[in-house]
């Protein structure tokens, strides 16, 4: 990704964008979600461009613009391949009914043997119910297979007689005669043959469907190539996504119940809240504590930085280590806000630096400030010691983030410190990387087979709820826009992170766990033993910080608290309160 800085024209802006050269593999796996779930396509479409002033999840190693151009794309064809399938439905029942219904009962059998529902239902039922579908079906198609036998037969024989009638009396009116009875064995024969051309029709869509589908996973986004970009329905969409792709970059989440939005699960974390005190003793200097806060944040930035630059060597260094800042907002905004932007009323998604000093120096003000410390998926590769590779670099699959706050308030120094995991993205999402272009025949043959009739059967019902959307999409639009301005406040916030409508719900591998485990606790001592160093060097008392700290790094839960005298432990199994008098 390249993000071009544009000069800050005010306190808050938007990021200029550059499309990238080439897409992420984060990118590429999220583009082909949208050509294998129809329902991301629809959910990417309908939180990212249909409420023009809702604030986007920052994204953090892909590009939301390529990805929401892919999911309408997807959309087309899928109301192309519905539309299609949906006709061919139509002729059935227009040809042969009693073939058609026959089909239309086993896709419903295909649904409930696949559904939740049949497998709470009591054997008897289930068996009464299975039954009766599978009887009907097998009367239905055992016609449509006979009818056509029975036409083939009924042809060769009228053939056969009318040579040999023909052959010592050719007449006009036997001529007549005999050409009306091969029109009508002809007829009969076209119809009986309908259902199984039909079936032929409906197989030849879909495998070339999928075969298109493949085509564009396997070529347009394979590795390393230069972006494919597809187009947009209309100018207003252009505008939005346009709009989208600035604010993607930028260091301030708009959200309301999630400040973490895009960054993954919240898994571990802790605060301390400690006296500032002096611990030469009374004759020692005051202590600025409007500085200190500042202070302490530039003192933790540093040591963050020494974890991936020299002095230390390179084979020691956290690989994908970066230091970023994350600013939280409230999502309900007033109308004139200044994070609002005046010529298209969506929050702006970058704070200048000046700003970012002033939340840092008054942290009781209406955006908190968070230093992000991100551990990318990417690992490093292995060389001998002469240079020679011995592996590449391969993807953890998982990404960590720390935040940390510092704040001094009411002569107490605030440290905390959250971490969160984005897992990795599911195995039937990352068909991008798995799939091999000689071999994706027998995929697609093999997923048409299986869901051939429940495609065929629901295409009338994807097709109504697809020209519903679409043509409904101006009109949710213009509803949106409405909505946020009847009130003075309107909840500009972001809802959903692309990234995460594909995470698997925790590590899939016991490796990405480790890792987790091995990169928050790294992360974890860092943060702590910059704090107690800064302490220290600015002659502050630490008292028994450092003590509750080494018990905090042997507890690895989901929240840690520690205040004061008081320490308040949770995790996962443990809850206990520890006084001291």
């Amino acid at each position: 990704m390249t993000v071009t800085e544009a000069a800050p024209t005010d306190h808050f802006d938007f990021p200029s964008y550059q499309a990238p050269p080439r897409l992420s593999d984060t990118t590429r796996r999220l583009c082909g979600a949208a050509y294998l779930d129809q329902d991301y396509a629809e959910t990417v479409i309908r939180e990212v461009i249909e409420d023009e002033r809702r604030a986007v999840a920052l994204s953090f190693g892909f590009d939301l613009n390529a990805v929401v151009r892919h999911c309408f794309r997807a959309q087309r064809r899928y109301l192309v391949r519905d539309s299609i399938l949906f006709g061919l439905l139509v002729v059935g029942l227009l040809v042969s009914i009693t073939a058609t219904v026959g089909w239309v009962v086993l896709g419903l059998i295909v649904l409930l043997a696949r559904s939740r529902e049949a497998r709470r239902m009591s054997m008897p039922v289930r068996f009464l119910l299975f039954g009766t579908l599978i009887t009907i079906v097998l009367c239905s198609g055992g016609l449509a297979l006979i009818l056509p036998l029975f036409s083939l037969s009924s042809s060769l024989q009228i053939f056969a007689g009318t040579l040999l009638g023909t052959g010592s009396d050719l007449s006009t009116d036997s001529l007549v005669e005999a050409l009306q009875t091969r029109m009508a064995a002809g007829l009969f024969g076209f119809v009986a043959w309908m259902p199984l051309l039909l079936g032929i029709a409906t197989l030849t869509v879909l495998v070339r469907f999928e075969r298109t589908t493949h085509q564009i996973l396997t070529d347009e986004l394979r590795p390393g190539i230069a972006p494919v970009l597809p187009t947009l329905p209309n100018e207003r969409v252009a505008r939005r996504l346009d709009l989208v792709a600035r604010a993607q970059y930028g260091n301030i989440t708009i959200q309301e119940d999630d400040p973490f939005l895009g960054c993954g699960a919240a898994e571990h974390g802790w605060s301390y809240a400690i006296p500032v005190r002096q611990a030469a003793g009374p004759d020692a200097p005051p202590i600025d504590q409007a500085e200190l806060g500042p202070a302490l944040t530039a003192h933790v930035r540093a040591a963050i930085r020494r974890m991936r630059e020299d002095p230390l060597p390179r084979a020691v260094r956290v690989p994908g280590l970066s230091l970023v800042p994350h600013i939280v907002a409230d999502g309900v905004r007033r109308q004139g806000d200044p994070l609002l932007d005046p010529a298209t009323g969506m929050p702006r998604s970058r704070a200048s630096e000046e700003v970012i000093d002033v939340i840092v120096r008054h942290p009781q003000g209406g955006l908190r400030y968070y230093d992000r410390i991100v551990v990318s998926g990417a690992g490093k590769p292995l060389h001998t010691a002469d240079g020679r590779l011995v592996l590449p670099e391969q993807d953890l699959g998982i990404d960590i983030s720390a935040f940390v706050h510092a704040a001094v308030e009411g002569g107490l120094l605030y440290v905390e410190f959250i971490t969160t995991v984005m897992y990795p993205i599911k195995a039937r999402y990352a068909l991008v990387d798995r799939l091999r272009p000689e071999q994706s025949m027998v995929r697609i043959v093999r997923d048409v087979l299986a869901n051939m009739v429940t495609d065929s059967v629901l295409s009338g019902w994807h097709l109504v709820k697809r020209l519903r959307h679409d043509r409904g999409m101006k009109t949710r639009m213009d509803d949106a826009l409405a909505a946020s301005e009847q009130f003075r406040t309107h909840d500009y916030g972001a809802r959903v992170s692309v990234r995460e409508l594909v995470a698997e719900p925790a590590a899939v591998k016991h490796l990405q766990l480790l890792d987790e485990w091995k990169y928050t606790k790294l992360l974890e001592r860092a943060v702590l033993e910059a704090v107690v160093s800064f302490l220290t060097e600015r002659g502050l008392d630490t008292g028994n910080l450092v003590q509750r700290a080494s018990q905090v790094q042997n507890i690895f839960g989901n929240v840690n608290n520690i205040f004061g005298g008081q320490q308040a432990m949770a995790s996962s199994n443990v809850t206990f309160e520890q006084k001291n008098n």
